[in-house]
């Protein structure tokens, strides 16, 4: 399995016999497996120094802790001042023996240690150590808690192999401040296992009769009355209230220092230092220590090394004595010494409270002027970083602070922006590690590091793709249970993507390693959810071929019974059938084969033959490839005769029914298909016979095909010179590269690198040399892989090379060399991508442009041609990745009336058909704007240059007319239509055009069109379905009522819809009944879509059509059930674009910046605020410059990017 991906790149320095190394963005990454937590020197501050008539308690948490059955969860609940947290800290302290104690005391009064993310921080700390593994140095928000999630069942696992039981103590489950800090915030009460592994029990502690946080499942186990036990008071615990109450009052009393101290430690909620108190008194230290620890021990408590009231109900009673004015006074200190530091710069001595604390401490009091601040503050959130060793603090300050905008009416816009590209920038820089990184870290032993790289990849498929990754290593590990943990978080990873391809193929590997895992269940259920068909059947198959392998015959003919579709249930089938063959079942492998779909026999037949031959049935399979073979002939094309038999591996009797056909149109490509066939099968010579009977022409493959199989028989000048016959480029140069690996395999290795580097790299796949470096690592050679990665000339290339010959040092033993050279990969990857940024870059100008900031969206544009240099400058980036962001700059520079640099960028298309694609609204912007020759020059040149386009409309027919009527002059643009058009090819043309005379006012012509469409009563001449929609909706937001119900009449009904693409013919009918009104029937139609992401799609076309005809509450009513998030993001910015509700469009606007990218919200923000355009030239000039400093960045970027 070939786990690689995707680019980005950074610089690491690290010393020999360091346990930390700081990469080149002061990102700390441990080199050490071992982690100590320090959090147990807070328990043992926490703790009482003896524990005082408890013993009875004390035998039951360890009764509890060691039971061999009984629930894994106890809730102990004590009133205030009960001494429950001495019990349980004392306990902590001393647990049975053979019991790991994983403790956390909530403490409300301490703002650093009372919410979700302290609870997540301290955790996984303690687990990391407990499982063996390195401590995750970059997760971020979104990933910290699957992360913890992971670490419950690995260091549970870990503490049964050493004879140990693990127990997660929680203390003070009421005192939990997460919920109460925004909408989408939760409780650490949600976080704690659902059902917890190997063992390992839940010990939490709380207030009487608390209400269980609304986020608790209802099957959680904190949800069973049966699991709660209540504590008796404590008379030593209420003797210590009494004297810590007395103290209290005497501190308020006192004035002077105590008081001072008394104050500035409540307001700060906990984590100020004696040195923090010192600096802010003016106090010395050690009298600070003094005052805390002496003379106020009672009030005061210590954890580690912060200071903190002793208790929660002390809290509340210092403020009310303090009062108002006095703890704002004492608040004042804290923002003016936190503005002392801000005015250094954040030096390294900063003191910790104001990267930790302070911010929490603004939130609770929310002061949002000053949570902007510091929240939005690059030097402070790199100082963070050097701190924590992640962006995740940072981005969930900029979380806090954007949700309690939104609770105040979102009426920030300005702000909601400037958070969003502060937090789009700490994200961007985390999102380009190479999707093969987790894989690598996973065969180093680093599998805690895997884990959290792959949870941080930036959206599902990449994150699916990696967590499966990891579980691969840990099923060659024999870690069946911790790969089955990893896997199902993997498919929901998976399932959180749109339905892309890419989106399937995640899911297709996944459900292949749950099969493997025998998960044979969880497998089948995500194997269906795969939309591709390639990727659908191949996951199926491989299901099945695992089900059998383990015996499972009953669940394999499951599932062909319940298989999703026919291709799964042929491929399904065949499998079973040659497995009933080959274990001697025959009667029951023939009767299912002859009990197969007629379209599907034929192959079924030759896959029982085959079966029966290997057995020595020679006779019976001879007879059975007969029946196949004539049943095919009525069926199939013969080409598809020849590849059932060949697939199967009957030669002879494939070339038997070629011959038959030598002269006729089939041969040649039946021909080809066999000769490929035969030089797979190292049936060389046989091969090369039938490729002589070959005319040159179209065989490209099977030229490929056997020149390979020459290059594996030693023959590599004979193989090299077939190739060179070969007239498509690609397909040549593949064959070559194919060449190269085959002679470095064999040990060719100096020949294949001379070959490899007269080649050069090419587009977007993997170099020849690199194919060079794969080999010698994999062959044993990790020494000379390495000399050859360090010499690939593009960086992007060097990082995937590089993770290749890690795995190498790690197979010979070379693990602390390994994580060196994947250090330095990790650090070269923490930087914007160009692609990304030019993508951004356009979207933004374009905005700009729409909203009349032309020179606004010239300075954001200015630079942007050194972001994209060639296509060949970035190789494996995907020509979508490309040409999105092409498409994006052609779009920005069309919108400000750039057409000559427009037309220049579409000339970077990587091929005719999307260069046309991208010249297509460069044409429409000349004709609109009275340059008709240049459109017509560019639509002629475009037809000259492609022969194929004879006889069919160039699709810059459409947009040349288009433009012609937005100028005005509709009647040359109909007469442009129908002079280019030739009989069956012009009704969507037509049908284009008139919805852009519907739109330019000229409805009499619209509607004469709409005659002429509706009376076409041939299938083959009628517009698509999505042209007829657009036309309905045109028709109805013009009040064309009856001309867009007749519109409507000529759509195809959905129920008469079929084949991989109905979704958007449904989806099209949808959103024309939509425009007129028929909501509910529309929500039916959309319904009978089954693809759940197809679905959504199709909601988010709906909620556009709503929004566009102003039907805005609506729109957000409908909205809301889109389950996918960046598909909710992008419906909120359209709503938010369109609406004229002023609190409507701010608070979607701010919830839009909040979950997506910010350029999809900045179109509604310029309709709201206009002067956020400074701001977005700002973040312009940022992200180009930022982009100078990625490797593959040519040198120009760093000249001509604005500083």
């Amino acid at each position: 399995m070939r786990w690689w991906g995707k680019r980005a790149e950074r610089s690491v320095a690290a010393g020999g016999d360091i346990a930390v190394a700081v990469t080149g963005d002061h990102n700390r990454i441990l080199l050490t497996s071992a982690v100590r937590s320090a959090y147990w020197e807070q328990v043992r501050r926490i703790a009482p120094p003896r524990l005082v008539d408890r013993e009875a308690e004390s035998a039951e948490l360890s009764a509890f802790c060691t039971a061999d059955s009984g629930p894994a969860y106890a809730w102990w609940r004590a009133g205030a001042w009960a001494g429950k947290t001495a019990l349980l800290s004392w306990f902590a302290l001393h647990p049975p023996r053979g019991v790991r104690i994983v403790p956390f005391f909530i403490t409300a009064r301490l703002g650093a240690q009372n919410d979700v993310v302290a609870y997540v921080d301290v955790v996984l700390e303690q687990l990391a150590e407990l499982s063996g593994e390195a401590l995750p140095a970059h997760l971020t928000v979104a990933t910290r808690e699957a992360h913890l999630l992971y670490l419950y069942g690995a260091a549970a696992r870990a503490c049964a192999e050493r004879g140990e039981r693990l127990v997660l103590l929680v203390d003070g489950l009421d005192e939990d401040r997460g919920v109460t800090t925004g909408p989408d915030a939760h409780s650490i009460a949600s976080l704690l296992p659902t059902r917890p592994e190997a063992g390992m029990r839940v010990l939490v502690a709380g207030r009487l009769n608390p209400p269980l946080p609304g986020d608790v499942p209802e099957d959680h186990p904190l949800r069973d009355p049966a699991i709660v036990r209540t504590l008796s008071p404590s008379p030593y615990a209420r003797a210590i209230r009494a004297e810590a109450e007395r103290e209290l009052k005497r501190l308020i009393e006192a004035g002077g220092l105590e008081h001072d101290l008394l104050g500035l430690v409540a307001v700060a909620g906990g984590g100020l230092t004696a040195e923090d108190l010192a600096a802010l008194t003016g106090a010395v230290p050690y009298r600070v220590r003094d005052v805390l620890s002496t003379r106020a021990g009672r009030t005061f408590g210590l954890r580690v090394d912060v200071y903190l009231l002793g208790h929660e109900e002390l809290q509340a009673q210092a403020e009310e004595m303090l009062g108002t004015s006095r703890m704002d006074l004492y608040r004042a200190k804290l923002h003016a010494w936190a503005e002392e530091w801000r005015a250094r710069g954040w030096p390294e001595e900063t003191p910790e409270y104001l990267l930790r604390g302070y911010f929490r401490m603004l939130r609770s009091t929310g002061d949002l002027e000053r949570m902007l601040r510091y929240g939005a503050d690059t030097r402070r959130q790199e100082r963070m970083l050097v701190l924590t060793g992640s962006d995740a603090s940072a981005v969930n300050e900029i979380h806090l602070t954007e949700d309690l905008i939104i609770e105040r009416g979102a009426r920030r816009p300005l702000d909601s922006l400037r958070l969003a590209i502060h937090r789009e920038r700490l994200v961007d820089r985390s999102a380009g590690a190479p999707d093969s990184l987790p894989h690598a870290w996973a065969l180093a032993g680093q599998t805690g590091r895997a884990v959290a790289l792959a949870r941080s990849l930036p959206n599902g498929h990449r994150r699916g793709m990696g967590l499966a990754a990891v579980a691969d290593v840990l099923l060659e590990q024999g870690d069946r249970d911790g790969a089955v943990d990893l896997l199902v978080e993997a498919a929901e990873a998976a399932r959180q993507g749109e339905g892309h391809s890419r989106d399937d193929l995640a899911r297709c590997t996944i459900a292949d390693l749950f099969a493997r895992a025998g998960q044979f269940d969880r497998a089948a259920a995500l194997a269906r959810t795969v939309g591709t068909q390639y990727f659908h059947v191949h996951a199926y198959v491989q299901i099945g071929k695992a089900c059998l392998a383990a015996q499972r015959w009953d669940l394999a003919q499951e599932l062909v019974d319940g298989a999703p579709n026919e291709a799964c249930r042929t491929g399904m089938g065949n499998v079973v059938i040659s497995a009933h063959a080959t274990a001697g079942r025959h009667a029951e492998a023939e009767m299912m084969a002859r009990a197969t779909e007629p379209g599907a026999r034929a192959a079924a037949l030759i896959t029982l033959a085959s079966a029966l031959r290997e057995s020595g049935q020679h006779e019976r399979a001879d007879a059975l490839c007969a029946e196949a073979v004539a049943w095919a002939r009525d069926r199939a094309e013969d080409d598809e005769v020849v590849s059932l038999l060949a697939d199967a591996g009957e030669f002879d009797r494939a070339e038997s029914f070629l011959a038959g056909l030598y002269g006729e149109v089939d041969y040649e490509e039946a021909a080809g298909e066999l000769t490929g066939w035969l030089a797979w099968a190292g049936e060389l010579d046989r091969a090369e016979a039938l490729l002589a009977t070959l005319s040159p022409r179209g065989h490209h493959r099977a030229l490929r095909d056997v020149a390979q199989a020459r290059a594996r028989a030693g023959r590599y000048e004979q193989a090299e010179a077939l190739v060179r016959q070969i007239p498509a480029a690609d397909i040549a140069w593949s064959a070559l590269c194919s060449i190269v690996r085959i002679m470095a395999d064999a040990g060719e290795v100096d020949r294949a690198e001379s070959l490899a580097r007269a080649l050069g790299p090419r587009m977007e796949v993997p170099s020849a040399l690199y194919e060079v470096v794969e080999s010698l690592a994999q062959s044993g050679d990790p020494d000379r892989a390495r000399a050859l990665a360090d010499s690939l000339a593009h960086p992007v290339e060097q990082n995937h090379a590089s993770l290749e010959v890690a795995a190498a040092l790690v197979r010979a033993g070379r693990r602390e060399e390994a994580v060196r050279v994947l250090l330095a990969v990790e650090s070269r990857t923490r930087v914007l991508h160009p692609l990304t940024a030019a993508r951004k870059l356009g979207a933004a100008a374009t905005a700009l442009a729409e909203a009349g900031h032309r020179e606004a969206a010239l300075a954001v544009l200015h630079g942007t041609e050194t972001l994209l240099t060639d296509r060949r400058s970035e190789p494996y980036a995907s020509p979508g990745e490309y040409m999105s962001s092409l498409r994006a700059l052609v779009a920005a520079c069309t919108a400000t009336g750039q057409l000559d640099r427009a037309e220049t960028w579409a000339g970077r298309a990587p091929d005719d058909f999307e260069r046309r694609d991208l010249l297509a609204p460069v044409v429409r912007g000349w004709a609109r704007s009275g340059e008709v020759d240049r459109a017509a020059a560019v639509t002629t040149a475009e037809a000259e240059a492609d022969p194929a386009l004879a006889g069919i409309l160039s699709s810059l027919v459409v947009p040349f007319a288009r433009g012609l009527a937005e100028a005005g002059d509709v009647e040359a643009a109909e007469a442009h239509v129908r002079e280019a058009a030739e009989p069956g090819n012009g009704t969507s043309a037509l049908c284009a055009l008139a919805v852009t005379m519907t739109e330019t006012g000229r409805t009499d012509r619209a509607r004469r069109i709409v005659d002429e469409l509706i009376a076409i009563e041939s299938g083959y001449d009628r517009p698509s379905m999505m042209d007829l929609s657009a036309l309905v909706r045109a028709l109805a937001a013009a009040g064309e009522g009856d001309a867009a119900r007749a519109a409507l009449d000529a759509m195809t009904p959905p129920d008469r819809l079929s084949g991989s693409a109905r979704y958007i013919g449904v989806t099209a009918f949808a959103e024309a009944l939509t425009a007129l009104g028929h909501h509910e029937r529309a929500m039916e139609t959309l319904r009978t879509i089954e693809d759940p992401y197809d679905r959504a799609h199709g909601t988010l076309g709906l909620v556009d059509v709503l929004a566009g005809s102003g039907e805005c509450a609506r729109a957000e009513e409908l909205a809301r059930t889109v389950p996918v998030p960046a598909m909710l993001s992008r419906a909120w910015a359209r709503i938010a674009a369109a609406t004229t509700d002023d609190e409507q469009a701010r608070r979607l606007a701010a919830l839009a910046l909040q979950g997506g990218e910010w350029v999809s919200a900045l179109p509604a923000l310029l309709r709201q605020a206009p002067d956020v355009v400074p701001l977005v030239v700002e973040a312009a000039d940022a992200m180009k410059s930022a982009c100078a400093q990625h490797p593959g960045a040519p040198t120009e970027a760093r000249t001509s990017a604005p500083s």
